[in-house]
């Protein structure tokens, strides 16, 4: 397994190195990007180079004062020198802009060497790799030295040729140390090799033979006499398993001292402290650092301002590069906001790298369900803080739930609002943490400090979703399951399918069997999509409606609206309400005299007589002030006083006439007739009702139809002797019940119905 998991290393870092090598041959364009860049392309995480990215955060500059300081140094006895930062912080971006920065300046007179560690694992192998990158890095020196050691050089060459004759049979820990100090020109060298030779035929290794601080003394000799520095830099060293970690900060102790050789360690110093802590057991691991290390630099801290901007550059590129619509400018200046209020919490590059790439996954494949900017906070909000971000899920399925109907208990508003407390922050209000910014995302938040266990499912009106449906929000019911899972909420309406709806209803197409469809299409939540229909034009913006779709639309809630399905009590008044204000919206998009033809058409000819009486007449004799004492103001009303009178003609003579016989059928049945008194005309329902229970049959139709609705330990369909005494008497109606409920001629289905009504009716005289 050990083997297994090198080689997945080895495999892992040398796609690493790959890409970094792709990176590195990229070619700047006249504007500073690389003309390979392309924002459709996940960012690989990797350090970045000179001539990869524009140097968002200045490495630049700091890689060449870095540069020129080891220029300066004199390194006797060698040097140790740290790059510490966050992991994320740059650390590797650095090292590669100071790499690039030693290899084009002629002046710092070095040979680089990268050295990996993590991909080679034992000591021994650390060991040996470490000194043939040197060696390598030697024989690159002297290739290039024009001084008049010719000899020495073919000396070097010539051993070498040996060592790797022999290599097969000496130790990795061995070899490239002979190579070294033959490569070195030093005295003694071919010597070296016959001792080395011989002590690995008789068993022996080099650590036993008192060899070793001869040649080490020949090796520091050799590299004395270099006209150039040997720069090694180990980066990812708190990546290391501890054992390895341990490994290679003895090794480096054990080499650090070789003349012209300057390390330079990358790490981040908690990580490698603590692995170091934990391998040798001590109780500092920093102090052990200490004695390896002699000097430390920080990667700098990028600034935040720097980190807001370039973030805010780069989620702009993405939007234009996968949307055919530019953000607006009230689009472009919430997405400023998000950038500068949430990006007070980005740290380092790397996390914004991460919400980069997260936008780049989830935007392009939902991009016409969902707002941009939403996005971006929501994939902010989980990069840097996960638990803020399950908590924003589940409260956003339980919104969605309420928008349909349900409810939440107090103790169940508690816990959320207790829960979010771990989220928070009670400071200044432009707090990413703050409620001042979550309630400009979530429905039914608020930022009552007072009482934090009212803060949240502050929603009393249906009408408070709007704002997010209509932009497509994340605190849209329609929409919010997109911006978590790719796909709306299970029985929600497709926002094609709402505009292919108003296409039709602007082309002054009819509606009626387009909405029969939806009609028949049930939720799992219960109902159909036809209300939801109804409720996602309710909320829409009224500069989405327009004149030409005024026509169609009423004119199909005028056929439909009493077809919606089996409803009952407050259920299907609530529906219709619903409409009201969507009715008011199209009435006044269109002219006084075409709307003036509209309401007589839908009056004369609409089959939903039910919600027309009880959905327009009704509400309007009220808000008329024409019964009761409850008078709206007149901005208030859907139909003018001339528009009422009309309507309540029309539909009187219609009652009295061709639809007489459809009126039993009529959901809220009692509404209808109490529509139908309230408008002036008591003895004609009286009429109506009289013939309508002149049979048994009629009786029981009539009165099912009657029943009202109301909830205690469980829901109840009681007869109320005040409503119905108002059409019939009451006793005279209870006296037939019993009578079918008992004859022996009546029907099965008969008395089953009067037996129900009669329990019905024992209901209400209980309250």
């Amino acid at each position: 397994m050990k083997s297994i998991s090198k080689i997945f290393r080895w495999l892992q870092h040398f796609v690493y190195r790959q890409k970094s090598n792709e990176h590195s041959i990229e070619k700047i364009d006249h504007e500073g990007r690389p003309n390979t860049y392309d924002p459709q392309r996940f960012d690989p995480d990797l350090a970045i180079s000179p001539t990869y990215k524009i140097d968002k955060l200045g490495f630049g500059i700091v890689a060449k004062k870095l540069a020129a300081s080891l220029h300066n140094q004199t390194t006797n006895q060698g040097l140790v020198i740290s790059i510490e930062g966050d992991w994320g912080s740059g650390k590797s971006s650095l090292v590669n802009f100071l790499a690039e920065e030693i290899k084009l300046n002629s002046e710092t007179n070095a040979e680089l060497v990268r050295f990996e560690p993590w991909i080679v694992g034992d000591r021994d192998g650390m060991l040996s790799e470490l000194i043939s990158e040197l060696a390598a890095a030697v024989e690159r020196i002297q290739r290039v030295e024009q001084d008049q050691r010719a000899r020495l050089r073919h000396d070097a060459q010539e051993l070498a040729q040996k060592i790797r004759k022999y290599g097969t049979k000496l130790s990795r820990q061995t070899a490239p140390l002979a190579r070294l100090a033959g490569l070195v020109g030093v005295p003694g060298g071919e010597i070296a090799a016959k001792i080395l030779e011989t002590s690995t035929a008789n068993g022996e290794s080099l650590r036993d033979s008192n060899l070793l601080p001869n040649l080490k003394q020949e090796l520091n000799d050799g590299l004395s006499e270099l006209n150039h520095k040997i720069i090694v830099i180990i980066d990812d060293l708190d990546r290391l398993e501890p054992n390895e970690a341990v490994e290679i900060m003895r090794l480096i102790k054990a080499v650090a001292d070789f003349p012209n050789v300057i390390y330079l360690l990358c790490f981040e110093p908690k990580m490698l402290a603590a692995s170091i802590k934990d391998k040798l057991s001590i109780n500092d691991g920093s102090a052990f650092l200490e004695k390896i290390v002699q000097v430390r630099f920080n990667v700098p801290h990028p600034e935040a301002f720097d980190l807001r901007r370039w973030f805010f550059e780069e989620v702009s590129q993405v939007y234009d590069t996968f949307s055919a619509r530019p953000l607006t400018d009230d689009e472009r200046q919430r997405l400023q906001t998000v950038c500068s209020v949430e990006g007070m919490l980005l740290k380092t590059p790397r996390q914004l790298v991460r919400i980069l790439n997260a936008v780049k996954l989830y935007w392009p494949p939902i991009q016409d369900a969902v707002d941009f900017s939403d996005v971006v906070w929501l994939q902010m909000v989980r990069i840097q803080n996960e638990g803020l971000y399950s908590w924003i899920e589940k409260y956003l399925v339980e919104s969605a739930a309420i928008y349909d109907g349900a409810s939440i208990s107090e103790n169940e508003k508690i816990e959320f609002a207790k829960s979010l407390e771990q989220h928070t922050d009670e400071g200044r209000s432009m707090s990413p943490r703050s409620m001042w910014t979550l309630k400009n995302y979530l429905p039914g938040i608020t930022d009552n400090i007072t009482d934090r266990e009212k803060r949240v499912f502050i929603l009393n009106n249906p009408k408070e979703f709007g704002p997010f449906i209509n932009a497509r929000r994340l605190g849209s019911p329609q929409h919010s399951r997109y911006y978590f899972s790719f796909a709306g909420p299970a029985g929600g309406l497709d926002d094609t399918r709402l505009a292919s709806f108003l296409a039709k209803a602007n082309s002054g197409n009819d509606l009626e069997e387009t909405a029969k469809v939806l009609i028949a299409e049930k939720r799992p939540q219960g109902g159909s999509m036809f209300e939801l229909l109804v409720d996602r034009l309710s909320q829409l913006d009224e500069s989405k409606l327009t004149a030409p779709s005024a026509s169609p639309i009423l004119m199909m809630f005028a056929n439909l609206m009493d077809e919606v399905g089996d409803k009952n009590g407050d259920e299907i008044r609530w529906f219709w309400q619903s409409a009201d204000g969507l009715v008011k919206k199209l009435l006044s998009k269109m002219v006084q005299k075409d709307r003036s033809i509209l309401v007589h058409q839908i009056f004369q000819s609409g089959r939903a007589i039910s919600w027309l009486m009880n959905g327009i007449i009704r509400n309007e004799i009220f808000a008329h002030g024409r019964y009761g004492n409850n008078r709206e103001p007149t901005n208030q009303w859907i139909l003018s006083d001339d528009e009422l009178d009309d309507a309540i003609e029309i539909l009187l003579k219609r009652f009295k006439s061709s639809d007489a016989d459809r009126i039993a059928d009529s959901p809220e049945l009692l509404s209808l007739m109490f529509g139908w008194m309230q408008a002036g005309d008591k003895s004609g329902v009286q009429a109506w009702v009289k013939k309508q229970i002149s049979t048994d049959a009629g009786l029981l139709q009539l009165l099912s139809g009657c029943r009202g609705w109301l909830v205690s330990d469980r829901t109840y369909y009681p007869l109320k002797r005040s409503e119905l005494e108002n059409f019939l008497d009451f006793d005279e109606a209870i006296g037939r019940l019993k009578k079918i409920s008992e004859a022996s001629d009546s029907s099965d289905y008969n008395q089953r119905t009067a037996l129900d009504l009669l329990e019905a009716a024992k209901v209400k005289s209980r309250d």
